[in-house]
């Protein structure tokens, strides 16, 4: 079994306005990554696939225990994602929002990621996640990660970069900090 750590300061604010905003999507964070020329979707889904097992905070899984919570890092499994094929822009912002308002339920999975093409080829992918597991910032990310691993499978090379991205090296640093001197001393 994966191991349990408390709700960071900040998931924890995220949690309370989620509580108060319950059955919206105000959380949401979603986003867009569209790669002008003929697209490999095998390859893109492969790396797709590679950025999640190497950022743990996307496979964040989200505990309730009565009134409090915990989080725990699921094991990697490859994504088998869908195709969503498109015929204009339009179309492609009709997937967006309707991604965008999906609700999504606190203690289930907490990513939405669908690829879409369209009819010339072209296309990409589309990113929503639930706020207490990401920011906009882990996003722009995410996709610049996607594009090089996607450059690399597609040219065979090796991916430009090794290093994985875990959310619990910061609750970890947060746990350190709350028990330390200088907390005590800047509370």
């Amino acid at each position: 079994m994966n191991n349990k750590y408390n709700l960071t300061i900040p998931q924890k604010s995220i949690l309370l306005m989620e509580q108060y905003y319950s059955n919206t999507n105000i959380n949401n964070i979603c986003g867009t990554a569209s790669i002008k020329e003929s697209v490999d979707f095998n390859n893109l889904e492969k790396a797709v696939n590679i950025v999640l097992k190497n950022n743990d905070s996307l496979r964040t899984q989200l505990h309730k225990n009565g009134t409090t919570y915990s989080q725990s890092i699921k094991e990697y499994t490859y994504q088998k994602l869908d195709i969503v094929d498109v015929n204009s822009e339009d179309d492609l912002k009709a997937l967006e929002d309707n991604m965008s308002r999906k609700i999504f339920i606190i203690d289930q999975k907490l990513v939405d990621i669908k690829l879409f093409r369209f009819p010339n080829n072209y296309g990409g992918f589309v990113i929503n996640v639930h706020h207490i597991i990401s920011d906009a910032w882990t996003l722009g990310l995410f996709s610049r990660r996607v594009m090089e691993a996607y450059e690399a499978v597609s040219n065979n090379e090796d991916i430009p970069y090794n290093e994985n991205y875990s959310y619990t090296n910061y609750i970890n640093s947060e746990n350190d900090y709350l028990s330390s001197k200088k907390f005590l001393q800047d509370k």
